[in-house]
């Protein structure tokens, strides 16, 4: 058994942990883990939500500028994770790993209602400033299991495959985007072939699951979809790369929003998805 306390710390915030890893069984490829997953959490700073305008609104010809302004009391947005894990080499080319976990988090930052706010923008004159006030408001609880495989039948072949269930409990009465931007199942699958030393091959599959949304945000809804990408890399010289890509070949993240109706708002804002894509690129290492 191996114990230890690690932490981290950037004023003004702490991280601290615990991990410990324990051997079982004399064979030292099989063990068992904790660990904090805090470091894998949501970047919630990169969510963006909608806040309802309140009447009366500004007449629709003034242009306006959305503005979020956080509060005198808003503060860092807080989680407790906990992890237990195994890890097993089975044979020299097997690897599996299987996780249960489940994330806390607290103060969440969620968007009051928006508020029309005369006069001229502080920002530009010429436009009238919408405030959408941020507070600490979310709360949730993200239990999980992942499943994860290695594989590599041959020295210039790798599989790698995994599987992930996430269940989202324990939500606030205040919406949080990232409670309903959680897919249930997702799966995804590489492969990975070297048929020389300067060329390779990649290819990668995945499948997640349908995103109901919620009557709140109805906008975020998407059907379960599957993506696949491949890419073709050339090595002419050690320093040199040539390479194709090929992103959602299929299609499938488009058809994620097939037959979904989304209702408009003030933003007139749609969702969207990347097409399937073809493009070459050229890597030079110096």
């Amino acid at each position: 058994m191996i114990p230890s306390l690690v932490g981290r710390i950037s004023p003004p915030l702490a991280c601290p942990g615990t991990r410990n890893l324990t051997t079982p069984c004399g064979w030292p490829r099989h063990g068992r883990a904790g660990a904090s997953r805090g470091e894998r959490g949501f970047n919630l700073s990169t969510i963006s939500a909608l806040a309802p305008l309140p009447p009366p609104y500004p007449p629709t010809v003034v242009p306006y500028i959305l503005r979020l302004q956080s509060t005198s009391d808003f503060g860092s947005e807080e989680l407790r994770a906990y992890e237990i894990g195994w890890r097993s080499q089975w044979t020299p080319t097997v690897f599996t790993d299987c996780v249960v976990f489940s994330h806390r988090y607290d103060q969440l930052r969620t968007f009051s209602a928006a508020t029309f706010a005369p006069g001229p923008s502080l920002l530009d004159p010429s436009y009238v400033d919408i405030v959408t006030p941020t507070i600490n408001g979310g709360e949730m609880t993200l239990n999980g299991i992942e499943l994860a495989a290695d594989w590599r039948p041959i020295s210039s072949l790798r599989f790698q495959l995994a599987q992930t269930w996430n269940e989202v409990t324990q939500v606030g009465a205040a919406p949080v985007a990232v409670s309903y931007l959680t897919p249930r199942y997702i799966t995804s699958l590489r492969a990975s072939w070297t048929p020389r030393a300067d060329m390779s091959l990649d290819l990668w599959y995945r499948y997640l699951s349908e995103r109901p949304s919620i009557a709140a945000s109805p906008q975020y809804a998407r059907q379960a979809f599957s993506a696949l990408d491949l890419r073709l890399a050339w090595k002419p010289r050690k320093d040199l790369e040539l390479s194709l890509v090929g992103q959602n070949l299929n299609e499938g993240a488009c058809d994620a929003y097939s037959g979904i109706a989304y209702p408009t708002d003030f933003s007139g804002t749609v969702p969207t998805c990347m097409p399937r894509t073809v493009y070459g690129q050229a890597r030079w290492e110096f």
